[in-house]
Formats: C-alpha cells, structure tokens, sequence
C-alpha cells in the first residue's frame, strides 16, 4: 500500500505525464512545481518509487509511470472524481468548492468502496467540471483560445479547480454541456466575445485556454 505521499506523487505524475491519452516523461522540476517542494526531495522520493517499480526514473530524462503505478493513479484520480460527483449532487456543495474534500477522502481507498460509490451515483462517467471519471477522456478536444471567429462549439470540460475562476465561470455560464459561439477575437488585447444562447460573454485568453471544447461547426 502507498503513503499518501506516495499517492500524491504518482496522481501528480499522472496529471503532468498521462492524463487524457498523453505519455510524457515529466521532470523533476515540474513535478517539484506541482507539488510544493524542493527537486532534491523530488528525487529522492522518485527514487523510492522506483524501487517499488511504480515509475520509471532517470536522471535528466525525467519519470514516467509504470503499468501498476498508472493504474494506481487512475484509480485514486477516478475515485477523487466520483466523490466530487457525490459532494456535488447528494450533499448540495457547489463545483468550486468539493476539490479540496475530495483530495482528502481519495485517500479513504477500498476497491468495494469505490464500486459501491459509483453504483450508487449511477455510474457517473464525468465529474462536475467535465472530467472522466475512469478512462481517458475525449481526444478530439481543443482549448476555446484555439478556436477560429466564427466557430461554434461546446464546453467539454475546464481545466482549472481555482475556486474563484470557477465561481466566475458559474455566474458566466460557462459550464460543462453548455453550446456557444466564438464570434470575435480581438487580437490587440487578447479579448475572446462569445455568444451563449443569448448571453454576450467576453473572455481574456488565461480564461479561453481553461475551457476544453468540442468544435460543432468551424467558421
């Protein structure tokens, strides 16, 4: 069994190198970013880790997971999705404010939990902010800032858990399921104005690029 430490290393290991279908060997300065800490205990715990055949490290080249430690982070990343969903949905929280509960209970694991969980949230297959709960999630996906004038797409999921940005992406509608259109960009000040239904919304780009989007027609 892994500390939580130990889980913490490999969800952010999975997030920097394996989310939504990618491979990527993730260094030690990233991983350091991520996490809080110094390089030099990113090492040593990497080190570790290896050991236990969770990852594969090399020095300079960066860590990846191994086939058990990315099922061990699936199962944790999955697991911290459906209790957002239970958070959400059975107990009235509001989307921005379940991530850091939910970091908190993944670490309760028991395979029958996890099972028990989701039958009983009828098998959720995305979290409140458009994650997969289990699986990779859609490929075909772009951020709104890469759309062309014109386009028309939908909110697949956001790529932020700042609970401000996401108190600020509710009041805008700006939500998992919701269809808009991109009907200018202002390239002096970076200044996205979309039409959702008949709401004008205007976005700058750090916003734009937290929005994943599925394209419904091109301009």
């Amino acid at each position: 069994m892994a500390s939580i430490t130990e889980q913490n290393y490999l969800k952010a290991i999975y997030k920097l190198g394996h989310m939504y279908g990618k491979t990527e060997a993730v260094s030690t300065g990233d991983l350091a970013q991520e996490l809080g800490t110094t390089a030099a205990t990113v090492t040593d715990t990497l080190q570790r880790l290896s050991r236990k055949r969770w990852v594969e490290y090399a020095r300079y080249k960066g860590v990846v997971l191994t086939g058990e430690g990315l099922g061990m982070a699936a199962e944790l990343v999955g697991l911290h999705r459906l209790w957002e969903v239970f958070l959400v949905e059975k107990l009235g929280y509001a989307w921005h404010e379940v991530h850091d509960i939910a970091e908190q209970l993944e670490h309760v694991y028991h395979a029958e939990l996890a099972e028990r969980l989701g039958n009983y949230l009828g098998n959720p297959t995305h979290d409140p902010h458009g994650d997969p709960i289990f699986g990779k999630g859609d490929e075909s996906l772009c951020k709104l800032s890469e759309l062309e004038e014109g386009s028309g797409f939908l909110i697949s999921r956001v790529d932020d858990q700042d609970p401000e940005w996401l108190v600020f992406a509710a009041e805008q509608g700006l939500l998992p399921g919701v269809s808009g259109r991109l009907m200018r960009l202002r390239p002096i000040d970076g200044v996205f104005e979309l039409l959702l239904g008949r709401k004008q919304v205007f976005l700058g780009t750090n916003s734009a690029d937290k929005l994943m989007v599925k394209v419904l027609d091109r301009a």
